[in-house]
């Protein structure tokens, strides 16, 4: 296969072979004319001299710069090509080019290669040694950064280093980044680069630039000084080399953690080891008053909270929230953390809150027992914590067990003596936590301990009621077996049976329909079974409550129907065996909605079909003034429209309360379509009075685009348009803060001196 001239000439040059690169010049040299440049940096990066003498020769320029303007020269320092720089330079390559994005030269370039000789070289051709990036990182931080030792002893030896320099940083909330020095806000004081030597751990570059009198005391603003990093990072002898240098272990950085904080957050067990031997202070308090032992215990690190304890660092003492290592420990569910802090006589008997989960007065055994950590939990019962401690809403431990299924938990606290009947402040027992939760051996447990399965949670909800929520059928038979009642709840008159209706739990409604629940039962609001599945969309436990003898025509309270709640929820298949079970069309609520009102709001066409044919009046107005066409009208439902109007015409300009027509609404909704059947069904064109209405109501609630369709000239009148007090709308508009509505308005040709002339009211 024949190369392109540009791929022919780039695999030579990549491969070292002049002679190739030569025969190619020789034969066409100006079809190899646009990939010359791209081929000497090539050839310059992996220091092919033969080829790159040849490319200078055919008339290549040494500055000739590709992406991010980077020149041969860069490239070749970068990776260290001592004879391709030599020849570049002869060539007269610029040492101070700048590549676009980061601003190196090829200096720069140089030390993160590591050539000592290419440094020397360039810095004999007169590159600047002081030189900084667009961070303001020189030359000694690349050289630092990457642990160039030999390069770092070369630049402290050359005249006017400065050794102390700082760059530019950029502030990034990035966990162990955090402190990552240069990814720190640009405009802040920087880092030097014993920071970074100290970051990435480079001891021996450390001990150079300390040897050579650099400042271990320095942290750039909002930082940390080089000894804090080196701790985070867990770089052992360099913290030894700066301890060495007189760091202070104690020092305190802009973040107000010392550096056996960050020791401890990053889990550098030999740092802390070190800061212990040198004296570091085991009890202070950053600004959220934690200790380093508060520290290690949120973050789970086993070995280091061992270490602190056996230096003797407090267990008792309590951060700004009022919590102690153990409540950090227990509540961050590190159970090994909380036996050690136990066993060196933390005390247990600490609480504390949980603002994300609304608990206060929580306990170290209420979060053992959420964590079932059942060591934990037996530790501190062994030590005499409350069995029965109560959280402020009345929670007791033994409920937490219960609510998360924790077994093994829950065996372990009755088997202590915790209270099985114990009650929240609402009610809510141990048994309501383990039926909601479908712990069916908990249950069981409860049970035979003698708890009441007819409780009553803010009287209205038994553990049955919990259960059937859910539908565990299992559960719902052992409750039911030991007494659940199935009958209504005094309160609001809810029963089992439309729990399981509510979510459609069908082989929980078969058990208790089988056990003879009432399918025809209604709570406070008149609502029976069937309402609630009809409600939520069930179908097949529609199916079984009407196979049960539901009656389809019970209604609620205010007089809705299922076949009401169906035909408003746009459930036809519920629709089809509602009437299928008898459900009568005529009945209607006491706002005099009826199913043909909801059908036509929810578009369901057929279903309109059916309920006029069933001698349903197309024209029935509700308690507000509004009759199907204008349901329909709003949901944009066109065909239902087109057929409402071919049943009757006599509401198609028919105004509700609130003066709405069917087309002012089909306007306002953006339904097109809709508002041009009407049109062509008789409808009156809007007057200026009430299309001003509408459209000053949409301008107060910044709505543009229902101006836009109500205003739109292609279907309403231009005159009736044009006739607008557009100043009034444009007024409402900018009160409403909407741009986009103030835009469209302007765009009408509105003077807005004309309008504002006046001051701000029209």
């Amino acid at each position: 296969m024949t190369r392109s001239p540009s791929a022919s000439l780039s695999v030579s040059a990549r491969d070292g072979d002049e002679q190739a690169v030569r025969r190619l010049l020789q034969e066409d040299a100006a079809a190899h004319e646009p990939y010359l440049q791209q081929a000497l940096r090539d050839a310059s990066e992996r220091g092919h001299l033969a080829v790159v003498e040849t490319l200078l020769s055919a008339g290549v320029h040494a500055d000739a710069a590709g992406d991010d303007a980077r020149t041969a020269l860069h490239v070749a320092a970068r990776r260290g090509r001592e004879a391709v720089v030599r020849c570049l330079l002869a060539a007269h390559a610029e040492t101070e080019a700048r590549t676009t994005q980061s601003g190196a030269t090829p200096l720069l370039a140089a030390c993160i290669g590591g050539s000592v000789a290419v440094v020397e070289l360039l810095i004999r051709h007169g590159a600047d040694v002081l030189a900084k990036n667009r961070w303001h990182w020189t030359a000694l931080h690349l050289a630092a950064k990457e642990g160039h030792d030999a390069l770092v002893g070369h630049l402290l030896e050359t005249q006017h280093i400065e050794i102390d320099a700082r760059h530019q940083v950029n502030r990034s909330p990035r966990s162990l980044s955090l402190q990552f020095v240069w990814l720190m806000d640009a405009e802040q004081a920087g880092a030097t680069a014993l920071h970074v030597a100290s970051w990435f751990g480079h001891s021996r570059v450390v001990q150079l630039l300390v040897d050579a009198g650099a400042n271990v005391h320095v942290a750039p603003e909002n930082g940390l000084a080089p000894f804090q990093l080196a701790c985070q990072a867990g770089h052992r002898q360099a913290a030894l080399a700066l301890m060495r240098a007189g760091a202070d272990v104690n020092a305190v950085g802009s973040d107000g953690n010392s550096a056996l904080h960050h020791a401890c957050w990053t889990g550098q067990d030999e740092i802390v080891e070190l800061l212990v031997e040198g004296g570091a202070e085991l009890n202070y308090r950053n600004r959220d008053g934690s200790s380093p032992l508060h520290v290690a215990c949120r973050f789970g690190h086993t070995a280091i909270v061992r270490q602190l304890i056996d230096a003797r660092a407090s267990v008792e003492i309590a951060n700004s929230s009022g919590h102690t290592p153990l409540l950090i420990a227990c509540y961050y569910r590190h159970p090994a953390i909380a036996l050690l802090l136990l066993e060196a006589a933390a005390d247990h008997s600490v609480t504390m809150t949980m603002p994300d989960m609304a608990m206060t007065q929580v306990t170290p055994l209420h979060l053992a027992a959420i964590g079932n950590h059942i060591d934990v939990v037996r530790l501190l019962l062994r030590l005499g914590a409350d069995r029965d401690a109560r959280q402020q809403d009345g929670i007791t431990p033994l409920h937490h067990a219960c609510r998360n299924g924790a077994l093994a938990t829950v065996k372990l606290l009755i088997e202590e003596g915790a209270d099985v009947h114990a009650t929240s402040a609402n009610g809510c027992t141990c048994l309501h936590m383990a039926a909601m939760s479908e712990h069916l051996e908990i249950v069981e447990l409860l049970l035979a301990g003698g708890c009441d399965v007819n409780a009553l949670i803010d009287d209205d909800e038994t553990p049955l009621h919990c259960a059937c929520y859910t539908g565990n059928v299992a559960v719902i038979r052992m409750l039911l077996r030991a007494g659940g009642s199935i009958q209504p709840i005094a309160k609001t008159k809810l029963t089992p049976l439309h729990c399981v209706a509510l979510h459609g739990r069908v082989d929980a409604g078969r058990l208790l329909l089988d056990l003879g629940a009432s399918a025809n039962v209604k709570s406070e609001g008149g609502e029976t079974p069937l309402h609630f599945a009809v409600d939520r969309g069930h179908v097949d436990f529609v199916k079984l409550l009407l196979d049960a003898g539901a009656k389809p025509n019970e209604t609620t309270d205010d007089g809705w129907t299922p076949l009401m709640f169906a035909c408003q929820r746009g459930q036809a298949k519920i629709v089809e065996l509602l009437r299928a079970a008898g459900a009568r069309a005529d009945m209607s609520s006491e706002e005099r909605n009826t199913p043909l009102h909801a059908a036509c709001c929810s578009g369901l066409l057929d279903v309109a079909q059916f309920l006029v044919a069933a001698g349903l009046d197309v024209d029935a107005a509700l308690a507000d003034g509004t009759v199907p066409l204008h349901g329909a009208c709003y949901g944009g439902h066109l065909h239902v429209v087109e057929f409402l109007l071919g049943v009757s015409k006599k509401s198609i300009d028919g105004k509700a309360k609130d003066g709405y027509t069917p087309l002012l609404i089909a306007l306002e909704r953006g339904h097109k379509d809709v508002a041009v059947a009407l049109l062509d069904a008789g409808a009156q064109m809007c007057d200026v009075e009430s299309l001003q209405h509408i459209v000053a109501s949409a301008c107060e609630s910044g709505d543009a685009n229902a101006v836009q369709h109500v205003m739109d000239k292609s279907i309403v009148a231009a005159d009736v348009v044009d006739a607008l007090d557009v100043r009034r709308l444009l007024h409402l508009a900018c009160e409403s803060g909407s741009l986009p509505l103030v835009q469209l308005l302007l765009s009408k040709g509105l003077d807005v001196n004309g309008v504002f002339g006046e001051g701000i009211w029209a």
